[in-house]
């Protein structure tokens, strides 16, 4: 499947705009790499701690985050999959966007 690039930018940055808006301070980051027939993107921000057992329900269609339920909207648009973890932190959340790719032959 080929990556709809308009989705994928609007994704992009819907994912760092709200990293940014719950960052007050510390930052943002964000990387970027390929594995077997997928593009990973993974956006870390420093913003509030959230509970591990709220994490799945993040961009469930009842997610009170409007734009974490917008990004996964997409995503599925994509074939792609959003999934989030604090990876044992205090602080912060990092979100990590999974697109399925073409590969040339």
């Amino acid at each position: 499947m080929a990556i709809d690039t308009i989705i994928l930018v609007r994704v992009f940055h819907l994912l760092v705009d709200r990293a940014i808006e719950v960052t007050t301070t510390g930052g943002v980051s964000v990387r970027a790499w390929w594995t077997v027939g997928r593009l990973m993107i993974a956006v870390e921000d420093e913003g509030p701690w959230i509970a591990p057992k709220d994490i799945p329900g993040l961009f469930a269609e009842t997610s009170p985050d409007y734009v974490l339920r917008q990004a996964a909207r997409l995503t599925q648009r994509m074939d792609g999959v959003l999934t989030a973890t604090n990876e044992g932190r205090q602080k912060g959340l990092c979100v990590i966007l999974r697109v399925p790719v073409e590969t040339p032959n």
